[in-house]
This record gives structure tokens, C-alpha cells and sequence, in this order.
């Protein structure tokens, strides 16, 4: 009986060594934190780094490559499936994502990475400097695709995109003019949040959901101010239209000393005025009662 317990014991430990090795996280190599087939983190200092093919990895999450700041190369391997479109923050020298030919999934244009049939953009490497024109075919740019692209100077959104997503330019220092298509449908209130140089954001005539006054956003009726162009010096006096201020719509705008908001204002979202706090200088909102 008691060499049965033993055996029945140390089977016991073994089943449970395998199941904690099938759920933990494990490093293939000291660079790769995998599980699951998720690539959880690199932490490798390479220049050009080919994603190896044979570590199981099918999916990329979200920051896995955060900050590799010797990175200026990547080259993604044909097994993967997913690519989060934040995977590369902070990774200030990258200049090129690569895929090879027969992934299914994606693929890459002059080093900026795409879904396989070029109509969304996934990322845009932080290190690329320059002006830059999206391909026309592109309906939809993801969440925080150009996020912090220090180097951006200028982008051209061509007709047929439809979704921007959220604080998809956001960051972008060196941006002064953004310019939305006629064919957008939808846009987060944070896509151009913290831009510091950005003065006007237009909208080309006969767009149905989104209008612009003096280079600031608004919905088509006027109804709501979406945006503030974080570059903007001053003071600005709200339209008697609007009737609702949008959830971050003066985000950063350090510039900004004075906002006179009309009667007809009826909600004020939350983090509209966010970081205009009175220790950061002689920044105010006046709620003028005027028509």
C-alpha cells in the first residue's frame, strides 16, 4: 500500500508540473517571453530582428515590444496571425516592419505595416521621419497607429477612409494641418489629442458626419466642439451652435489662457478641459451668459 501512495504521489507531482508548464509564462530563449502563442514581450537588444518561426508564436499582444529603443528593423514572420496595433510603442529608432511574403494576415508597404489587403493600417513605425501619404484603398486607421511618431511632419488621409481610431495621431509633435476626407464616417475625440504644433484640423467639403470652423472639429450641425487643435494661442469664444463639449476636446492646449463658452451649452464631457488646471499658469474658462 504504501509503494502504491508513492507512485499515486509522484504521478501527482508530475501532473501537476505539466499543467503549471502549460499555463506559465516561458521564455524560449532570454529574449522572448511567449504564452499561449502570444509573444507577451522582447526584451533583446537587436538592430534588425527577424521574428524566428519556430518559437509557436501566432499572436503579438499589445506593448510587446514597448521601448526596445535599439530596434530600427523588424521583419514579421508568415505564422502570424495578430498584431496589435500598439505592439511597437516607443520603439524610437524603428523605421521599418517587414512581412514576409506568405503571411496570410498582413503585409508591408514602404515599412509601414497593413492588413494583407492594404485597407487598414496597423502601425506606423515611431522611428520613420517625414511627410507621409496613406495609399488610397485604406477605409480604416486603428487605434494609436501613428501614436507618439515624433517624426511625422505631415500626413494626407485619402478619400475612403471611413474609421480613425482612438488617439490615432496623437502625440505627433511636429504635425501643424490634418485635412478628414469626405468619406469619414467616425473619429475618437482623442485622435489628434497632445498634437503641440497642430493649428488646424479641415474637413473636405460634402463630408456628412464632421464640419470645421476657423480649424477646429465639430460634428456637421455644430452641435458638438470635438476637437481643439492643441497648437492653438489664445483665447476662443465657443459658437452659439454648440451645445455639447466633447470628452477631451481641449486636451493639452498649454497655449490656451481663456475660454468663453456660450449659454446654450448644455454638457461639458468629462475631461474636456483636461490638464487646464490652475497651477499650470493663468489659464481660465468663463461661462459668459451672451447670446
Amino acid at each position: 500500500m504504501k509503494v502504491l501512495n508513492k507512485i499515486t504521489g509522484s504521478l501527482l507531482i508530475i501532473a501537476m508540473l505539466f499543467s503549471l508548464l502549460s499555463d506559465a509564462c516561458f521564455a524560449v530563449t532570454s529574449d522572448y517571453t511567449i504564452k499561449d502563442g502570444m509573444l507577451k514581450a522582447y526584451t533583446g537588444t537587436e538592430k534588425d530582428l527577424t521574428i524566428p518561426n519556430n518559437l509557436g508564436i501566432t499572436r503579438i499582444e499589445m506593448y510587446a515590444f514597448t521601448n526596445c529603443e535599439t530596434l530600427t528593423s523588424v521583419t514579421i514572420p508568415a505564422n502570424i496571425e495578430y498584431i496589435d496595433s500598439r505592439a511597437f510603442m516607443g520603439c524610437s529608432r524603428l523605421t521599418s516592419i517587414s512581412v514576409v511574403s506568405g503571411n496570410a494576415n498582413y503585409k508591408s508597404v514602404s515599412g509601414v505595416l497593413f492588413n494583407k489587403d492594404i485597407t487598414q493600417l496597423v502601425t506606423y513605425p515611431f522611428g520613420k521621419i517625414g511627410d507621409y501619404t496613406i495609399p488610397s484603398g485604406v477605409t480604416e486607421i486603428q487605434t494609436m497607429a501613428f501614436f507618439g511618431c515624433q517624426g511625422l511632419s505631415s500626413v494626407a488621409i485619402p478619400e475612403g477612409v471611413k474609421k480613425i481610431g482612438d488617439a490615432a495621431f496623437a502625440g505627433c509633435p511636429l504635425l501643424t494641418e490634418v485635412t478628414i476626407p469626405a468619406s469619414l464616417e467616425y473619429l475618437e475625440n482623442t485622435t489628434f489629442g497632445q498634437c503641440r504644433a497642430l493649428i488646424k484640423i479641415g474637413v473636405v467639403k460634402g463630408n456628412t458626419n464632421y464640419a470645421s470652423m476657423d480649424g477646429v472639429l465639430f460634428n456637421k450641425d455644430m452641435t458638438e466642439l470635438l476637437c481643439f487643435p492643441s497648437g492653438r494661442a489664445g483665447s476662443y469664444k465657443v459658437p452659439s451652435s454648440v451645445r455639447t463639449i466633447g470628452n477631451c476636446a481641449f486636451n493639452n492646449c498649454t497655449l490656451l489662457f481663456g475660454v468663453t463658452i456660450p449659454l446654450g451649452i448644455t454638457k461639458i464631457e468629462a475631461d474636456a478641459f483636461l490638464m487646464h488646471r490652475a497651477d499650470e499658469g493663468n489659464h481660465f474658462v468663463d461661462c459668459d451668459k451672451y447670446q
